[in-house]
Order: structure tokens, then C-alpha cells, then sequence
């Protein structure tokens, strides 16, 4: 993501989201779309595997994104999920919520 082909002046979430959105050609979800990886998604992994083997991934690392794929593959694999599926997963686990039986107006 910072080699010689790189975009100027995008960083590497916004790198990761420029891919996402520019290979969306069929579904949101489908098998060609290229996850995102933001500080969001790189923190929620680091706290989730914190107690086991803590999986530390930077934004501007193409290395890194190639392991966040990796990842994602491994964790969907199972329940035939596609990247993105997973990954929409997370972000479904780090999005706020309000507190179990109080209503957001409380």
C-alpha cells in the first residue's frame, strides 16, 4: 500500500474502502469484493485475540492486508462465508448497541 504503484495521498483505509466499493461489480457480499480494513476492524481483531495469540495488523501494511485476508478465510471458511460476509460480521459485533433491556431514549 505505500510501494511505487501506490495512490497519493490515500492511506491505507481508505486504500482498503477505495478497493471495496470499486469492486462491488455483482453483490456487497460476493467473493469478489475486496475487504476492508480499517482501524476498527484492526482493533476489535487485537482485542478479540488478545488472550490467545494477539493478532496485530497495521492499515498501511500490504503484507498485513494480505494476512487480514487470510484471516478472514480461516475464520469464514467454515460457514461458507465469503470475506466480506465475515468481515460485515465484525462490524456488525463492533457497532454501539444499547445496553440490554434500556431503550435508546433512556
Amino acid at each position: 500500500m505505500r510501494n511505487e504503484g501506490r495512490v497519493k495521498y490515500l492511506g491505507g483505509a481508505y486504500f482498503t474502502k477505495w478497493l471495496a466499493f470499486t469492486s462491488m461489480v455483482g453483490r456487497i457480499d460476493g467473493p469478489e469484493v475486496a475487504p476492508i480494513l480499517d482501524k476498527r476492524v484492526r482493533d476489535w481483531i487485537a482485542n478479540q485475540t488478545a488472550s490467545d495469540t494477539r493478532i496485530s495488523l497495521s492499515t498501511s501494511s500490504s503484507s498485513d492486508y494480505e494476512r487480514y485476508l487470510q484471516l478472514l478465510d480461516a475464520w469464514g471458511a467454515p460457514f461458507d462465508r465469503t470475506r466480506t460476509q465475515t468481515e460485515l460480521a465484525i462490524f456488525d459485533l463492533t457497532r454501539d448497541r444499547p445496553a440490554q433491556g434500556k431503550s435508546r431514549g433512556a
